[in-house]
C-alpha cells in the first residue's frame, strides 16, 4: 500500500461567472387573517357535531366531547345537553400538561373538569331566576 498523494489538475481553475434569476419564498408563520379562518372552521365543524345529536327526550340527555386544540395544547371538553327544553352547551378547558396521568386517571380528571362546569350552568339556569325576583322582592339582600 502507498502513503503517495497525488493531485491532478483538472482544468477548472478558471472564473465562472452565472447569470441566473432566483426567486426565493418566504415561508412566514400564520397571519391574524389565517389564524380567524382557522377558529372559524372549529366552530364550524363544532356546530356540525353538535348538531348530529338528537337531544328530543324529556328526561335529560348530554353528549360529551374532547378536543385538543393545537395552539395551545388545552384539552376542550364540550358538553351539549337539553334543559328544560333549552339546548345549553357547557365547556371546560384543562392544559396537556396538568394531565400527566394516562388511561382511567386522564378521562376521570377530564369528565371531574365538565361535570363541575355543567352544574355550574344548570345551577345558573335554574336558581338564576329565582334568586333574582327574591332580590327585587327584598327577600334576600345582595
Amino acid at each position: 500500500m502507498s502513503d503517495d498523494i497525488y493531485i491532478m489538475d483538472l482544468g477548472r481553475d478558471r472564473t465562472e461567472y452565472v447569470t441566473k434569476t432566483v426567486n426565493v419564498t418566504e415561508k412566514r408563520a400564520p397571519t391574524d387573517e389565517s389564524v380567524r379562518l382557522l377558529k372559524e372552521m372549529e366552530e364550524a365543524a363544532r356546530t356540525k357535531i353538535e348538531d348530529t345529536f338528537v337531544l328530543s327526550n324529556n328526561g335529560f340527555e348530554c353528549r360529551i366531547y374532547t378536543v385538543l386544540e393545537c395552539n395551545s395544547y388545552d384539552y376542550i371538553i364540550t358538553a351539549v345537553y337539553l334543559l328544560n327544553g333549552k339546548k345549553m352547551r357547557s365547556e371546560a378547558r384543562i392544559s396537556k400538561y396538568d394531565l400527566e396521568t394516562a388511561g382511567y386517571e386522564k378521562h376521570q380528571k377530564l369528565f371531574q373538569a365538565i361535570q363541575a362546569e355543567v352544574a355550574m350552568d344548570i345551577a345558573r339556569e335554574i336558581l338564576g331566576p329565582a334568586y333574582m325576583a327574591s332580590l327585587k322582592s327584598g327577600d334576600i339582600t345582595a
